[in-house]
C-alpha cells in the first residue's frame, strides 16, 4: 500500500511539473490548431478562405490592392467565424505574391483597422450594409494616405491612387455583397437574378486575377481556369451569358495585365461558340428522336 501510495504521488508530482514546465499549453495548443481545421473544413469556409488567398494575391496594375479590404468586409458581415481564417489568407497571399520584404503590413493594418470600426459600428447598433462601402472606402484611403505619409511620397499622384484604390474597394465591396451570399449558404435555393450574376461573374473573374503568374509548365493557369468559368457559364446561361461573361472576364483580367487587352474579344468568341456546341448536340439529339418517331410504325 505504501508503495503504491508513493507511485501515484510520483506521478501526480511529474504531472505537475510537466504543466508548470509548459505542456499544458501545448497541448492547448494542439487541440485550438485540431478545432481550427475542423472548423475549416465546414460548410462553405474552405471555399472561402481559397477564394481569400487568390484575392490577396490580385492586384490591379501591379499597385492597387482593393479586393482585400473589400472581401473582408462582406465576409465580417456575412460569415464572422470565418474572418480570422480570411484575413490569414488574405496576408499570405499578398506575401506569396509579392514577397515578405512588400507592403503587407498595409494590407493587415486595413484589415485590423477595419475590425476595429466593425466592432465599434455593431457596439453603437448603427452598421448595416449601407455603411459597410462607406466604412471601407474611409478606411482603404486612411491607410493608404498613412502609408504615404510614413515614407514622405504626399505627392499628387499618391494621393490619386489612393482614392481611386478606395473607390474601388468601395465598389468592389457593394459587388460582394451580392454575390457573397451564393457562397455562404444563406440565400437558399433560389433563381438568381441578373445583377447577382453579374456580381458573381465579376466575384470570379477577381478570383481569377490572383491567378496571375501562377504556370503549371508552360501553360498559364489564369488562362486555363477562365475558359472554364466562361464554358459554365455559357453552358448554364446560353450564348448572350457566355459572351457577357467571357466580356467581363477579360476586361477585370486586363486590369491586372495589360497583355489581356487583346483576350476580350476572344474571351466573348468562346462563350458564343460554347454555346453553339450545345445547341448542336440538341440538334443531334432532336433529329434522333424524329428518326425513331418515324420508324415507329414500321416497327
Amino acid at each position: 500500500m505504501m508503495e503504491r501510495s508513493f507511485w501515484k504521488s510520483g506521478v501526480a508530482n511529474v504531472g505537475g511539473i510537466m504543466n508548470r514546465v509548459g505542456f499544458s499549453p501545448i497541448r492547448r495548443l494542439s487541440k485550438a490548431i485540431g478545432g481550427w481545421w475542423q472548423n475549416l473544413w465546414t460548410k462553405g469556409v474552405l471555399i472561402l478562405v481559397l477564394m481569400s488567398f487568390f484575392l490577396g494575391r490580385a492586384e490591379i496594375l501591379g499597385e492597387i490592392s482593393p479586393f482585400a479590404v473589400a472581401y473582408y468586409a462582406v465576409i465580417l458581415r456575412f460569415r464572422q467565424t470565418a474572418a480570422r481564417k480570411v484575413m490569414l489568407a488574405l496576408v499570405v497571399g499578398y506575401i506569396a505574391a509579392n514577397g515578405v520584404f512588400s507592403r503587407w503590413p498595409v494590407i493587415l493594418g486595413m484589415l485590423v483597422l477595419y475590425r476595429l470600426i466593425y466592432r465599434l459600428l455593431a457596439k453603437n447598433k448603427v452598421l448595416d450594409l449601407g455603411t459597410i462601402p462607406l466604412a471601407v472606402f474611409l478606411v482603404d484611403t486612411a491607410v493608404r494616405f498613412a502609408y504615404a505619409a510614413i515614407h514622405g511620397d504626399m505627392s499628387r499622384y499618391s494621393m490619386l491612387m489612393g482614392l481611386v484604390e478606395g473607390f474601388l474597394a468601395t465598389v468592389l465591396t457593394m459587388i460582394f455583397i451580392q454575390s457573397i451570399p451564393v457562397f455562404t449558404f444563406q440565400r437558399g435555393v433560389k433563381e438568381l437574378r441578373n445583377e447577382e450574376i453579374i456580381c458573381l461573374v465579376i466575384l470570379m473573374a477577381s478570383v481569377l486575377t490572383g491567378f496571375t503568374g501562377l504556370t503549371f509548365g508552360s501553360v498559364s493557369l489564369v488562362n486555363i481556369f477562365s475558359r472554364y468559368l466562361i464554358m459554365l457559364f455559357s453552358l448554364i446561361g446560353g450564348a448572350g451569358v457566355g459572351a457577357g461573361v467571357g466580356v467581363v472576364t477579360g476586361i477585370i483580367l486586363s486590369m491586372s495585365s495589360l497583355t489581356a487587352v487583346t483576350q476580350i474579344g476572344l474571351l466573348a468568341f468562346s462563350g458564343c461558340l460554347e454555346d453553339f456546341c450545345v445547341t448542336r448536340r440538341n440538334w443531334e439529339s432532336d433529329s434522333v428522336s424524329c428518326r425513331e418517331r418515324r420508324f415507329l410504325p414500321y416497327m
